[in-house]
């Protein structure tokens, strides 16, 4: 079965990336939920997709600093929307208590000591990154933690990709999967999780190729097609 991955949460009545959204997904039955995370500048853990908060805040000097000179206390006064804020990595964790499995990708730079440290002991969570030396970091701090690498492009070599960076799950732009490449990953023992498809002719062709996961912005129709087939 094609593992069903939510991106970002579910952002019918939430805005993504924040503990509403992601508890909606996976009230919707997706078996993963695709994160952002960077951290502040008093070093917490948030779950956010820019570099800079979305959303309105009354002290606008706030919206023109990046999250990674924001203490955690300043990103709470930024409202998204229906009362939801921007969540530390830890609440999210506890709100979610392994419900889904978390798929949390790497964004700021530098955190990757203050990430391990929070995901000890953590059920149900991987991590994955475009900056593949953030997963070779990780690797080396903990090694049992489950590790992908985000591509936009198709390799040469994609088993090299992964063992470069000492990964397992290659995320893959969804326009550059075809059979052959699925079959060079699974050879090397690795998973092709697909990204972001959101239409029933994509998620046919991706289940031709055989991938292992589709991420999605629209998991539940997802769901549906895939278990109805």
């Amino acid at each position: 079965m094609i593992e069903a991955i939510s991106h970002r949460g579910s952002r019918a009545a939430h805005a993504e990336n924040t503990i509403g959204a992601v508890l909606a997904a996976a009230a919707e039955g997706a078996e993963g939920v695709e994160i952002d995370v960077h951290s502040t500048s008093d070093g917490v853990i948030v779950v956010h997709h820019d570099y800079f908060p979305r959303g309105t805040v009354a002290d606008r000097r706030l919206a023109s600093r990046p999250i990674a000179n924001l203490t955690f206390a300043e990103l709470q006064e930024f409202d998204l929307g229906a009362g939801d804020r921007i969540p530390s990595l830890a609440e999210l964790l506890q709100a979610l208590d392994g419900r889904a499995r978390l798929y949390v990708e790497i964004k700021g730079r530098g955190c990757e000591v203050a990430l391990v440290e929070m995901l000890r002991g953590a059920d149900n969570v991987a991590v994955h990154s475009f900056d593949h030396r953030c997963i070779e970091r990780v690797a080396e701090l903990a090694p049992s933690l489950s590790r992908g690498v985000l591509q936009g492009s198709y390799m040469l070599d994609n088993c090299m990709a992964l063992r470069s960076a000492s990964a397992t799950d290659l995320w893959q732009h969804h326009e550059l999967i075809d059979g052959a490449l699925v079959s060079e990953v699974h050879g090397c023992g690795g998973r092709v999780i697909a990204w972001t498809a959101n239409e029933q002719m994509e998620w046919a062709r991706l289940a031709e190729a055989g991938v292992d996961a589709i991420c999605t912005d629209d998991v539940l129709r997802f769901i549906k097609w895939r278990d109805g087939r």
